[in-house]
């Protein structure tokens, strides 16, 4: 491997050790900069975890209105996903963290949460399917290999 040697001034520098001051501030700079997004990601995230989920009561008719909002009969995945934006908070939730640090992995927290608490109203248990709207028959099957494919 072979060295940077700078024996010629640098352009906008005086010598070589106005450069490397000049780095090391831009590099504690950085260093502040990585700590404060770090720092606002975990307040992003304990935001998350501390929101109250509402969920409204189900009306008579949610298979009716939910068949209306798809234009033909949703599975129980669907049917998740219409009560979670339109009879919770969940979009206003996720309204409230848009442009912050850890948005991403607060939207999961927030998203898990109220699905929770949709399932636990409808008496179902909790699946994986939920959270990412889409059936995963291997769930049931429990075949793995299958699980892995979707992946690739």
């Amino acid at each position: 491997m072979k060295l940077i040697k700078y024996d010629n001034p640098i352009p906008g520098y005086g010598d070589f050790r106005d450069y490397q001051r000049h780095m090391e501030y831009k590099s504690r700079k950085s260093k502040k900069a990585y700590d404060r997004i770090t720092e606002e990601s975990r307040i992003t995230l304990r935001w998350a975890k501390k929101q109250d989920v509402k969920v409204q009561p189900m009306p008579v008719n949610l298979l009716l209105l939910a068949t209306e909002h798809y234009g033909n009969l949703p599975d129980e995945v669907g049917l998740i996903a219409y009560i979670r934006h339109n009879l919770t908070n969940y979009d206003i939730l996720l309204k409230e963290c848009e442009n912050v640090f850890g948005r991403e992995e607060a939207y999961q927290i927030i998203k898990e949460k109220v699905t929770r608490k949709i399932c636990k109203r409808l008496n179902v248990p909790f699946s994986v399917e939920y959270l990412y709207n889409k059936k995963m028959p291997w769930l049931v099957q429990k075949d793995y290999n299958q699980m892995m494919e979707m992946y690739r």
